[in-house]
């Protein structure tokens, strides 16, 4: 534009604030001479002159009414102002010059002035105006490969001032050099920008949509300048256009900080320091303790008639059981290995049934020696300690038999486990053989079934064999723990639960033993005396046992003859378990 239009002042206060991209341009005085000193008559047989002229001056070229006066001059009073724009048009004229003198030198040089047009073909003509190089107004002219010309392009900042409007040249881009220069301090802001903050410095933002936080898909709308954001799920990252949600693999979660990549979760397990497993190891370590100070006792008082006829061997398998329980629970407590978890598999089967295979020889032991005794003068089978051991040995070789081809099926290894996808948690723990654990268990539950037939069997036998009573007691309980047990264990969803119940079983299992068969024979041994230790001869048969000496330390300290002889047994096998716990 070469004239403000101070008519139409209010459109032009719309465009205060505009920025403006434009080929680099300079005023050219020349020019803006040659403008300023037109008149009416020079400008006539010019149809956009007349047409301008008649437009600014608001009169008619030709008629007689309202004609231009002959001495119409544009002058800044009129609203003049300097055409930038006329270098860059003077630079392109030239461009074309020297395209076209190059092409004619080298196509036709011998060309007459009128013939000219005939050589010039369009396609020639492009790859000649490529190649011109020269020094115009605006610089240095020349063109890239694409016919983008390599030279500065500016940024201007219209705005509108006193009824007038203008322009300033806030920023420059050289694409020769391929630098961008702005000054933002020049910038004038409308301040009807929506999102513009009054009273601020905050440069307005011309975008339709916000670039998506981290974590955040987009979701285009109507075109490619708007979008919605969706935010991911807890477990999706974004690619790298943050276009799509991409669910992280099992055991990974998204990087916070950008949400563009996954990373491994750190496994958790059960460490020596958290309160669960110091209480779990308390409990272990006072029950190893307390089975081995039983252990020692029942060494040293091992003659005593009480301990002798209540199977001693026996009494030391089942105590060996109950403590390597103990034992295990360290292991299940430690992090878990290839390692751990057989020791585990094979531990926690195994050393239930070596507690358990021994109660069940001595329960049925009792129960046969009384029921024979009823019944029959003949000896029963199976009764003396080589057959028990024999007993014992077969029934655990058949549980580390189940346990050993349980474990050759599916082998114990350490797993890692999600219990929910959305939660950036894993557990490590060990990976059971899920059905040699039923069968183990299965068999296990048999032994106990089984030592419960005995206990109710043998439970009326004469007052001293009471023993029978807290063999019940100690199954009953075993049962309930592990019907308890059983179900909650499998249904349990964190590996950390599954852990915990079976430590607490095992623990509340060997106290439970030690409790119910050995606190009773230690508490009748050193605090019950001789006379609070009489045999109903009565409920056995009319010939009795024999008497016991009369004081309860001499029980520890005399020694017992090995076996007791009752008539209505020759061999003495019933009146060596005559002497029993009473407690």
């Amino acid at each position: 534009m070469l004239v403000q239009d101070t008519k139409h002042s209010t459109k032009a206060s719309l465009t205060h604030g505009l920025l403006v991209v434009t080929q680099y341009s300079n005023s050219v005085p020349k020019f803006d001479d040659y403008f300023k000193q037109l008149s009416t008559a020079d400008v006539n047989g010019s149809i956009i002159l007349e047409q301008f002229w008649e437009y600014k001056f608001n009169c008619k070229m030709t008629g007689s009414i309202n004609r231009c006066s002959t001495g119409l001059k544009l002058t800044e009073n009129e609203g003049f102002f300097s055409y930038r724009p006329a270098s860059m048009v003077i630079d392109a004229v030239y461009s074309f010059a020297h395209a076209l003198h190059r092409l004619i030198l080298a196509e036709c040089p011998n060309v007459a002035p009128g013939k000219a047009r005939e050589c010039i073909k369009g396609h020639a003509l492009l790859g000649y105006l490529k190649n011109v190089s020269f020094d115009g107004r605006l610089g240095k002219v020349q063109f890239d490969k694409n016919g983008d010309i390599m030279g500065k392009y500016e940024v201007r900042n219209v705005y509108f001032e006193n009824g007038h409007f203008d322009s300033r040249r806030v920023a420059e881009l050289d694409t020769a050099s391929q630098t961008l220069t702005v000054d933002t301090n020049l910038i004038q802001w409308h301040p009807n920008f929506t999102n513009f903050v009054e009273g601020s410095d905050k440069i307005p933002e011309t975008v339709c949509s916000k670039p998506c936080a981290a974590g955040y898909q987009r979701i285009q709308i109507s075109n490619k300048c708007c979008w919605s954001c969706r935010k991911c799920r807890a477990n999706e990252i974004t690619n790298s256009s943050a276009t799509e949600c991409i669910p992280c693999e099992i055991f990974e979660w998204p990087e916070q900080r950008t949400f563009r990549k996954c990373v491994e979760i750190e496994p958790d397990y059960i460490k020596w320091t958290s309160s669960l497993a110091i209480i779990m190891s308390l409990l272990a370590l006072i029950g190893i303790i307390i089975c081995l100070v039983v252990m020692v006792l029942f060494y040293k008082i091992k003659s005593d008639k009480l301990i002798k006829a209540s199977s001693i061997e026996l009494m030391y398998l089942i105590l060996t059981g109950s403590t390597l329980g103990l034992v295990i629970v360290f292991i299940f407590l430690a992090k878990p290995s290839e390692l751990i978890c057989y020791i585990q598999h094979f531990g926690f089967n195994i050393t239930f049934t070596i507690t358990y295979c021994p109660l069940l020889a001595k329960t049925r032991r009792i129960y046969a020696i009384f029921i024979s005794g009823r019944t029959s003068k003949v000896p029963p089978r199976f009764i003396h300690l080589t057959a028990q051991i024999v007993i014992c040995g077969t029934l655990t070789g058949f549980q580390i038999i189940l346990t050993v081809v349980s474990a050759i099926l599916e082998t114990p290894q350490p797993t890692k486990y999600m219990p929910n996808e959305t939660k950036p948690y894993v557990e490590l723990g060990c990976t059971l053989p899920r059905w040699g654990l039923i069968a183990s268990l299965g068999y296990n539950v048999c032994l106990v079934l089984a030592c419960t037939f005995y206990a109710v069997k043998a439970r009326k036998v004469p007052q001293n064999f009471n023993e029978t009573r807290f063999i019940s007691f100690n199954v009953y309980t075993t049962l309930i723990l592990w019907l308890a047990f059983i179900p909650t264990y499998f249904t349990a969803s964190s590996e950390f639960s599954k852990v915990l119940f079976l430590i607490v079983a095992i623990i509340v299992n060997s106290y439970v033993v030690l409790i119910l068969l050995f606190v009773p024979k230690l508490y009748a041994v050193f605090y019950v005396s001789d006379d609070d230790l009489k045999f109903l001869q009565s409920q056995i048969g009319p010939d009795g046992f024999r008497s016991r000496t009369p004081s309860a330390a001499s029980r520890v300290s005399s020694p017992a003859p090995s076996q007791f002889t009752s008539p209505a047994h020759p061999n003495g096998h019933l009146g060596e378990m005559g002497i029993s716990s009473i407690a």
